[in-house]
């Protein structure tokens, strides 16, 4: 029996903007929220595959010319995940990739905080939306950073929190 991989090469990036950060990790959906902490635009965990070290240098070293700055890349107006996906495979590091964010939110409390957020026609903060689905405030948080995490949510300007179109 194969147990779950030690190391994962991942792509985060964002709706919002072109940037894409190629890295390596343990855990990539502990270290999208560390990343979100610092970003100011809502982030999301687009492809991982099985992989370490050498997979992450080797991707760096293929898109070199696109590199911005430290791991961020930017690949224009082409799909990151289909050029990354496609370069692994080149470079030898075949297999199906996982998809990291199912369709929908799997949770009940993510799919009830979705749910009132929707209902609510625009931007809702935590605490109108704990109100709403008669949780408290911390569970309503943990549920929001995994909606945010799946590109469920983003988080506006303002500190409120709206749904993605792709899930309006």
């Amino acid at each position: 029996m194969q147990g779950k991989p030690a190391r994962w090469v991942y792509l985060v990036g964002s709706s919002h903007a072109r940037m894409v950060k190629i890295g390596v990790s343990n855990d990539p959906e502990m270290r999208l929220q560390e990343l979100q902490t610092g970003s100011p635009v809502a982030l999301r965990l687009l492809w991982k595959r099985p992989g370490g070290q050498s997979l992450e240098s080797a991707l760096h070293a293929y898109f070199s010319t696109c590199r911005r700055h430290g791991e961020w890349f930017d690949f224009g107006d082409h799909d990151p995940v289909a050029l990354v996906e496609a370069a692994a495979s080149t470079l030898g590091h075949g297999g199906s990739p996982v998809n990291p964010e199912p369709r929908k939110p799997t949770k009940t409390t993510d799919r009830l905080v979705l749910e009132a957020i929707k209902a609510m026609s625009g931007a809702a903060r935590k605490k109108e939306i704990a109100r709403a689905v008669r949780m408290n405030k911390g569970t309503v948080s943990r549920a929001v950073w995994r909606l945010i995490g799946g590109g469920f949510l983003v988080r506006e300007a303002d500190g409120s929190l709206s749904a993605t179109k792709e899930v309006s």
